[in-house]
């Protein structure tokens, strides 16, 4: 596999033009840290749906949003 590195390096070059810019590619990164801060929501978001199903919140809910949809109804 080592064998590639020269090889990609070679195509960064031709591909950016310099040696000297050629090591920019990839060094940045769109937004720095998102995938933590998006694993740490998304973990949130499912504990919160788990306490939900354990408590029974998610039927109170559920029952209260079918009533609110039904034509007629006060919502």
């Amino acid at each position: 596999m080592q064998a590639l590195g020269p090889r990609r390096q070679s195509t960064l070059i031709a591909f950016k033009g310099t040696a000297e810019t050629a090591g920019s590619v990839g060094d940045t990164e769109p937004l720095p840290g998102f995938g933590n801060v998006a694993k740490a929501v998304f973990g949130a978001v499912l504990l919160v749906i788990r306490i939900a199903i354990v408590t029974g919140v998610d039927k109170q809910l559920e029952a209260a949003l079918v009533e609110a949809s039904r034509p007629g109804s006060r919502a």
